[in-house]
């Protein structure tokens, strides 16, 4: 790829954007469409609701919506990533934010993944009846270490793509 192609790429911020939706729109839909090929029929007790998409069909939205809402989170931890950089100068202070910010976005991402059950997989049902408040607590819980993985993972993609661009930076200062 010519170095213009490359700097034309890596400056429109709508590109880069789209390129972060497309990814995890793909591990989205490698993680739902597991269950359209290995889910065996189910034996229900009863007919289905009518008018619902059937379960495999129900499970896939759902596993997309959960990979999703990491792209509607993934803002946040790039703000702030810009604002308390992890650098050897700054860690004494950045640290306990990312550590909180890991926290805050995990029970975020568990009321998105509750919420996206609730109309998904459980139409109908009360939010009572699903008890939020307990399921809430597990999915936190149970949710909390691929948080911490996802929130690294944007973390060093954001790092990545920065440290890239002062490279082409200086690298044009040079040639220059």
């Amino acid at each position: 790829m010519s170095n213009l192609t490359a700097e034309g790429f890596l400056r429109k911020r709508g590109t880069i954007w789209v390129s972060f939706l497309a990814l995890w729109l793909a591990l989205g839909v490698f993680t739902a469409g597991t269950v359209l090929v290995e889910l065996p029929p189910l034996r229900r007790i009863g007919p289905p609701p009518t008018g619902s998409l059937s379960i495999q069909w129900r499970m896939f939205w759902y596993q997309l919506a959960v990979w999703v809402a990491w792209v509607v989170l993934a803002p946040a931890a790039l703000w702030l990533r810009r604002r308390w950089p992890l650098e050897l100068g700054s860690l004494k202070r950045a640290l306990p934010v990312h550590a909180a910010a890991v926290v805050l976005l995990c029970a975020a991402h568990s009321v998105l993944v509750l919420m996206a059950n609730w109309l998904i997989m459980q139409p109908g049902h009360s939010l009572a009846e699903m008890q939020f408040n307990v399921l809430l607590v597990y999915w936190w819980l149970r949710d909390l270490p691929f948080a911490a993985l996802f929130y690294g993972l944007i973390l060093g993609i954001g790092s990545a793509l920065d440290y890239y661009r002062r490279f082409r930076e200086r690298q044009l200062r040079a040639s220059r």
